[in-house]
């Protein structure tokens, strides 16, 4: 029932949004704006989404290795796929973890350890798509025009840093772990694995997020050319990780609606105009698409041929 509700609640906020924007923005316009793109210039940002799922996988394989599992990284690469896809129907992004738990769990059999790494790895992916934008903010300049952005970026950063500092304390954790140990042992064991994590493993884990953000800004920056958008690199570095933190928010589906306004919001200082805004926004979100249809193709897989699929997974 609660899940019902929630679908009615995003789809009512979703199509608001979409019937505001299109009613300012003739749909004739935006469409003329898609079929103009070039799509050497797409592909090559299509490309580039595969291989931050590649680095992200690399990520989640360090983690998942802290928690004594043996999962692959061609393994994990295909879980992030299928994961895209099943993010395209199910309301949020806690649903898409409870899909990548449960294919983890399926392939290792160490539930804890899975959840463990899937909050982790969430939590240092949004570390790093705070501090890149923070960066790209700064090198922006004309910082009192868009002081809302950065503040707010700043805010999440500090929140964020402030928990891994908290975690990683030798007075505080210590308590969690105590508080946890008679309720849920195996938890708070799995938390000191991460909680004890060398200098050399974070900065590591620091350098594939970093690496994974970067691809995500040159991606975005070759969609903007395919559109003839003419705004540097720098300001969407800063840009992207404001609408990846605003769509992080459960309130529409897909983040429909709210990515078209905030990038309409967000590009106008810059003389982009609504129409291709928009047309930004749904080639974004068609990257999006064809990385969530081959996830598409491989969940199809599994569930028509599953011994078969078993056979030919390669070990490590």
């Amino acid at each position: 029932m609660n899940i019902r509700i929630s679908w009615v609640l995003k789809a009512l906020v979703t199509s608001g949004l979409l019937y505001y924007v299109f009613s300012r923005i003739g749909f004739a316009e935006i469409v003329a704006a898609i079929a103009s793109a070039r799509m050497d210039f797409f592909a090559a940002a299509f490309l580039l989404v595969l291989l931050m799922n590649w680095v992200s996988s690399c990520r989640m394989k360090r983690l998942t290795e802290r928690q004594g599992m043996t999962v692959s990284r061609r393994k994990i690469f295909e879980i992030n796929l299928i994961t895209n896809f099943y993010g395209l129907f199910l309301p949020g992004s806690l649903a898409g973890g409870a899909v990548r738990w449960n294919k983890l769990y399926k392939t290792d059999k160490n539930g804890t350890g899975a959840l463990v790494a899937i909050v982790f790895n969430r939590f240092i992916l949004t570390t790093a798509t705070a501090a890149t934008g923070m960066v790209f903010w700064v090198l922006a300049g004309n910082h009192g025009a868009n002081a809302a952005a950065g503040l707010s970026l700043a805010g999440i950063l500090a929140i964020l840093l402030g928990l891994q500092g908290a975690m990683m304390h030798n007075r505080i954790f210590p308590r969690v772990e105590r508080f946890l140990e008679g309720r849920l042992g195996k938890l708070a064991l799995s938390l000191r694995q991460h909680a004890d994590l060398p200098t050399t493993s974070l900065l590591r884990l620091a350098a594939l997020s970093f690496a994974e953000e970067f691809l995500g800004v040159v991606s975005y920056y070759f969609v903007s050319r395919a559109i003839g958008m003419e705004v540097s690199f720098v300001q969407l570095g800063w840009i992207r990780s404001c609408i990846l933190v605003v769509t992080m928010l459960p309130i529409s589906i897909s983040g429909f609606g709210v990515r078209e306004g905030t990038l309409i919001a967000l590009l106008a200082p810059y003389g982009v105009d609504g129409t291709v805004a928009v047309a930004f926004s749904l080639l974004l979100f068609a990257r999006s698409l064809l990385s969530a249809a081959i996830g598409g193709v491989l969940e199809t897989a599994n569930l028509l041929f599953p011994a078969g699929r078993k056979e030919h997974e390669a070990p490590e």
